[in-house]
C-alpha cells in the first residue's frame, strides 16, 4: 500500500502525498520545529510520531515572507482558474472574494476533516465540494467535471493563508506527517528538511554597521520565527557601505549583477539619506531590489535641536532620524537627546542633522531585553514591521 506524508491544521488535512512522490513543505517551519504529533490512521487508529509541526500564527508569517501575502495569493487563485479554464467547460467559479469569505470563517476547532467527519471526506477537495461549494451556490451542473478536483489541486498554502485570517485558528498547529516515508525507506529523515532557497531570502544592506546590529537584534527579538529569511552583511571588518553615497555606489554595482537574493536597500531617513535615495530612483533595478528609507515618525515631529538659530523644537523627519533615533533615548540617559545640525545640503536645501551622543544610546540598546530591562522598544518594534512589510512587498511586486 505504501506510506502517506500529509500536510493539515491539526486534524484537517490539506495534502497528502504518496511514498516518494510528495511536495516539502519544510520551508513552512524551523529546522527546530519537530515534535510529537498523532498520527490518524484507519479505524481510528492513532499512533504518536515525530512531524514538523508549529501554530498558525508562525506558519502565517512565514507564508507571508515565502510571497502568499494576501495580495500574492489573490493573484495566484486567479491564475489557477484560468488555467483550469483553459482545459474545462466551466460556467462559473467561485471568486477569490467567496473562497475568501468562507475560508475566513470557518473554525477549525468545530471542524475534522478525517473519518468521524460529518462530510466523511478525507481530503480537502472532497471537503470543499461537499461542504463549502453548496454554500456557495455551487454544484456539479456548474462544472465539465469534478468541482472538487480543482481544489484538491489548488495551492495548499492558498488554503493555509485564507484559514489563518481566522483569529481563532491562530492557535492550531500546522502539522506535516512525515514520519511515515522516512520509516517506509522512501526518504532519509535528514533529507525532509530543507534550507530556504537564496532567492526566498532578504539581504538588508544599511548605511552603517550600527544600523545592521540593531536590525537583526530586533528581528531576532521580535520576528524569530522568520529570521532564517534573512541575510546580513558581516559587520566584523571593514564594512563596505558606510555612508549614504558608499550605499548608493553599492545599489549601482547590484543593479549590474542582478542577485540571486531579495535586496533591501535602507538609507537614514535624513538630507544625506533623502538625496542619495531621490537619485536611486533613476537606477534601473532589477525586480528583486528594493530601496527604502527610515521610516516618518510622529515622534519625531518635535525634537531638541541646536545649530546656527541656536536651540529649537523641529521636526527632523527627513533631515535627521538616523537608526539611532528609534532607540530608547531615555534609558539610563540623564541628559536630553539633541540633534545638532552640520552641513548644509544645496539639492535639498536644508542642514544635515546628528544625534548627539549616538555611540551612548548604542551601547544602552546592547544591555537591553525585552523582559529583564524597562527599556522601550516600542519605536523599533515599529521598525522591523516596516522592514517585513517592506520585503513582503518587494516579492508582491
Amino acid at each position: 500500500m505504501g506510506s502517506i506524508i500529509t500536510l493539515g491544521i491539526d486534524k484537517f488535512e490539506i495534502e497528502w502525498g504518496k511514498n516518494n512522490i510528495f511536495n516539502n513543505h519544510s520551508n513552512l517551519f524551523q529546522k527546530t520545529d519537530i515534535k510529537k504529533e498523532k498520527y490518524y490512521y484507519a479505524n481510528n487508529y492513532t499512533e504518536i510520531k515525530d512531524a514538523y509541526s508549529a501554530p498558525l500564527r508562525k506558519v502565517k508569517k512565514r507564508l507571508d515572507m515565502l510571497g502568499y501575502s494576501l495580495t500574492n495569493i489573490q493573484k495566484l487563485y486567479r491564475m489557477a482558474i484560468n488555467e483550469f479554464k483553459k482545459h474545462t467547460n466551466c460556467k462559473r467559479m467561485p471568486s477569490f472574494k467567496q473562497l475568501y469569505d468562507t475560508l475566513s470563517m470557518i473554525n477549525l476547532g468545530a471542524v475534522k476533516l478525517t473519518e468521524e467527519d460529518e462530510c466523511n471526506d478525507h481530503d480537502f477537495g472532497k471537503y470543499f465540494k461537499n461542504c463549502i461549494a453548496p454554500k456557495l451556490g455551487f454544484n456539479d451542473k456548474d462544472f465539465a467535471y469534478d468541482f472538487g478536483e480543482f481544489y484538491e489541486n489548488l495551492d495548499p498554502y492558498i488554503i493555509v493563508r485564507l484559514l489563518a485570517e481566522n483569529h481563532n485558528n491562530m492557535k492550531k498547529n500546522v502539522i506535516w506527517c512525515y514520519q511515515d516515508i522516512v520509516d517506509g525507506g522512501y526518504v532519509s529523515k535528514t533529507d525532509i528538511y530543507q534550507e530556504l532557497n537564496e532567492n526566498n531570502k532578504f539581504l538588508i544592506v544599511t548605511e552603517g554597521t550600527s544600523d545592521l546590529f540593531i536590525i537583526e537584534k530586533c528581528l531576532k527579538l521580535f520576528h524569530p520565527e522568520i529570521i532564517d529569511f534573512f541575510s546580513f552583511i558581516d559587520m566584523q571588518d571593514n564594512y563596505p557601505f558606510t555612508g549614504s553615497g558608499n550605499l548608493y555606489k553599492f545599489i549601482q554595482g547590484l543593479s549590474k549583477i542582478h542577485p540571486v537574493n531579495n535586496v533591501l536597500a535602507i538609507f537614514d531617513n535624513d538630507t544625506e539619506g533623502n538625496d542619495k535615495y531621490e537619485q536611486s530612483k533613476d537606477i534601473n533595478l532589477p525586480h528583486n531590489i528594493k530601496i527604502v528609507k527610515l521610516p516618518t515618525l510622529k515622534g519625531f515631529q518635535k525634537f531638541k535641536t541646536i545649530g546656527p538659530s541656536g536651540m529649537n523644537m523641529q521636526n527632523i523627519n527627513g533631515c535627521a532620524v538616523a537608526i539611532e533615533c528609534f532607540l530608547d533615548l531615555k534609558y539610563n540617559i540623564n541628559t536630553s537627546p539633541i540633534i545638532r545640525w552640520t552641513s548644509y545640503n544645496n539639492n535639498l536645501r536644508r542642514y544635515q542633522g546628528v544625534l548627539e551622543n549616538k555611540d551612548n544610546y548604542v551601547r544602552q540598546f546592547k544591555k537591553a531585553t525585552p523582559n529583564h530591562s524597562a527599556y522601550d522598544f516600542a519605536k523599533l518594534i515599529s521598525l522591523t514591521d516596516t522592514i517585513i512589510n517592506h520585503c513582503i512587498e518587494l516579492i508582491d511586486k
